[in-house]
Parts: C-alpha cells; structure tokens; sequence
C-alpha cells in the first residue's frame, strides 16, 4: 500500500507552492493507502523545491522523504 493518504499537509507547508496533491477516497474493491483517502495524483516540481524539508515534518504518515541522491 501507498503511505500517502491524499491530506495535502506537504502541499500546504510548501513555501515555494512546489508540491501538488489531488486525493481522492478509496474503495473497497480498490484499496491503495491504509486511510479513507490516498494521493491520486501527486506531483514535486523540484525546479521550484528550496529543500526546505517542511513538507516532510507535515506528512503524518512518512510518506516522504529526503535523502542526498537524485
């Protein structure tokens, strides 16, 4: 399963506006995160990132992370 649940707390917290998050809920039939949603689409646009790390203290569920390899 996905750990992005589709909350859009890193899309808030951004403050160069890089990260776009569209939820949308899960289904029975399909189950793609652990919660009652997850992120249909997610997109980083990292010419805009500062490397600011505050999308990742936002996520509840560490979905993301930041590391030194592209």
């Amino acid at each position: 399963l996905e750990k992005c649940v589709g909350c859009e707390l890193c899309a808030w917290a951004c403050p160069a506006d890089a990260i776009y998050v569209e939820g949308a809920d899960n289904t029975e039939e399909e189950r793609y995160s652990p919660g009652e949603r997850y992120g249909r689409v997610y997109q980083i646009n990292y010419a805009r990132c500062i490397l600011c790390g505050l999308c990742i203290e936002a996520c509840p569920t560490r979905a993301l992370t930041m590391t030194n390899e592209f």
